[in-house]
């Protein structure tokens, strides 16, 4: 491993980018509400330069997002035991916040989901399970 980050760091990163993925679709959501003009739109810039340097901070060098995108023929027993624990718990996550999101966007009546959102909900699949392990294992 090329960087060791403590839990408590790794947390905080895990912190900044789901905040900044929740941020960003927030104020896309504004914008839309509000009417406001497409050039406000640059502002979601920000959030999206805090979801790429977290995500490199968090994931990329402690090696968590390697290890939950790796076979299993190329990790240890420990190592499948709690990448399989991570990916049951975000699993499961996932499916309520999907549904969740699914639900509101009915009941307000907002129609299909939008690209934006189908995205993050993307992107939070496949971080779900790296932030579980960022946020459980002592060290990784």
């Amino acid at each position: 491993m090329t960087h060791k980050a403590s839990k408590s760091v790794r947390r905080i990163w895990v912190i900044v980018n789901t905040t900044s993925v929740i941020l960003m679709l927030v104020m896309n959501y504004l914008y839309a509400f509000f009417h406001l003009n497409k050039i406000y739109l640059l502002f979601e810039i920000i959030p999206l330069i805090l979801i790429i340097l977290s995500f490199r901070i968090a994931f990329v060098k402690t090696h968590l997002w390697k290890l939950t995108h790796s076979i299993k023929d190329k990790l240890d027993e420990r190592q499948v035991q709690i990448v399989y624990g991570a990916l049951s718990k975000s699993y499961t996550i996932f499916v309520l916040i999907a549904l969740i999101t699914i639900y509101v966007f009915t009941i307000a009546d907002r129609g299909p989901i939008d690209a934006i959102t189908a995205a993050c909900l993307l992107y939070l699949s496949h971080i779900l399970p790296a932030s579980i392990l960022a946020w459980t294992e002592k060290e990784v």
